[in-house]
């Protein structure tokens, strides 16, 4: 007895398949495990749903489902007639075996529902573009991408056995005991790399610093490090144009001093044909470069995402934390920053990715002044650490007379994986900006 609901041909959907889940539950109660992860939602037919929750109310109260409790729970929501009535229950086990299989099923189904899901996304896209104006074409696709990764998101990967994660965890074991890990990014300053391991896929990193200790030029110098190396880089810089982020590569590459780029007109022929080189060795790097001042969290998130599936990204950069824009009222910003954190702590796990956060700390003033930031120091949210992986610090010390921090500092190890913490002497380069340690 068919359903007074059957699917309109638009829209993808198995009307047989969501029978045979639910009566081979009324038949086997156990193998409801199989819808586990499986939302109401995924059911086409309006009638199929209600029946699907009665089910699972069912379930949570300790009963069992079968065909009087079944019928009794959708009276008492009055939804029996909506679904057909208790003919239309009793049709569900015709032609299923006595203790049928459902996860082909439950398979069916879900790919179904993901084909409408997408459907629906394209459908909203197509609407915003039709306004003609009302939003900018940049905003709607990823609006679109964000709505489709996450619909990838959603579907569930099927669990590895015991078998291959113990293979898997052992082959990193074997990897990292021959020097032949590649899946830990270096630093480039041996003792820290040392201390923490470098970058780690799945795992964040957040580097912490008051104004102008070097935040920036120890990522620059990792970018131009790994990204040489032909490992895809993807850097969201809210504080720096891509020009200026440019310039910096180029001046590393090319060993030309930097503030030569900031004033061109200094330049010798040599240091031009030294950086025209340079150019051209960066434009052929796998750095993608976002300019994030217009970002918020989920959409740098988003844009990651699209990076890892697209040109797979391995370590993404976010300059910095506190500049992100955030919607909502300045007195939540403690909140909207933590939960930026948690965001990006998600995608490195997600995704695979070695993600690495910038984040300011609170200034210290007066005699307090040169007094090294710990983890409590990092601005408007401790969560920002809690949900590091590792959290490095850099300090460098302020001259009395200049007022600019000295060239010798210390990176500091405040949070990490392994527990060892400590610091690491290290030395800015005014010329290069970059650091050179031990």
């Amino acid at each position: 007895m068919p359903s007074h609901d059957e699917p309109r041909s638009k829209y993808p959907a198995s009307a047989d398949a969501e029978r045979s889940i639910l009566g081979a539950i009324l038949l086997d109660n156990p193998s409801a495990e199989e819808t586990y992860g499986l939302p109401d939602e995924a059911f086409y037919l309006d009638s199929h749903r209600r029946i699907m929750r009665a089910m699972r109310e069912l379930f949570a109260d300790g009963v069992a489902v079968d065909i009087t409790t079944l019928p009794e729970r959708l009276g008492q929501r009055k939804e029996l007639q909506a679904i057909g009535g208790v003919a239309y229950l009793a049709s569900l086990t015709e032609g299923l075996p006595r203790r049928p299989s459902i996860a082909d099923y439950v398979r069916i189904v879900r790919e179904k529902w993901m084909l409408r899901k997408i459907i629906g996304v394209c459908e909203r896209t197509i609407a915003s573009a039709e306004d003609q104006g009302e939003d900018d074409p940049s905003e709607i696709v990823t609006a679109a991408d964000h709505d489709l990764l996450a619909i990838v998101a959603d579907s569930p990967a099927a669990e590895p056995s015991l078998e291959e994660q113990s293979y898997t965890e052992f082959e990193r074991m074997r990897r990292q005991r021959t020097g032949d890990d590649t899946m830990a990014y270096s630093f480039g300053i041996p003792k820290l790399d040392s201390l923490i391991g470098g970058l780690v896929p799945r795992e964040m990193t957040v580097l912490g610093g008051r104004p102008a200790q070097g935040k920036t030029g120890l990522t620059v110098q990792l970018i131009a490090r790994h990204c040489s190396l032909g490992v895809p880089v993807h850097a969201f810089e809210i504080e720096m144009s891509s020009g200026g982020l440019l310039r910096r590569l180029w001046a590393i590459e090319a060993g030309v001093p930097f503030h030569k780029l900031r004033h061109p007109e200094r330049q010798s022929e040599d240091d031009f044909r030294m950086l025209m080189g340079a150019q051209r060795k960066v434009s052929n790097w796998p750095l993608t470069i976002h300019e994030a001042s217009s970002l918020d969290a989920s959409q740098i998130v988003s844009l990651a995402k699209m990076g890892a599936h697209r040109r797979g990204t391995k370590i993404v950069i976010v300059d910095y934390l506190q500049r992100m824009r955030f919607a909502g009222k300045p007195e939540h910003r403690h909140m909207q920053v933590s939960d930026c954190a948690v965001q990006l702590a998600r995608l490195a796990k997600d995704e695979d990715l070695a993600v690495l956060l910038l984040s300011s700390v609170t200034e210290k003033s007066g005699s307090n002044r040169n007094q090294a930031p710990t983890l409590q120091d990092f601005r408007q949210s401790g969560d920002i650490a809690y949900e590091a992986h590792t959290a490095l610090l850099i300090h460098r010390e302020i001259n009395d007379e200049t007022e600019k921090p000295e060239q010798d500092g210390v990176i500091i190890v405040a949070k990490a994986r392994s527990d060892e913490t400590g610091g690491v002497r290290v030395r800015f380069s005014n010329s290069m900006l970059t650091f050179e340690g031990q």
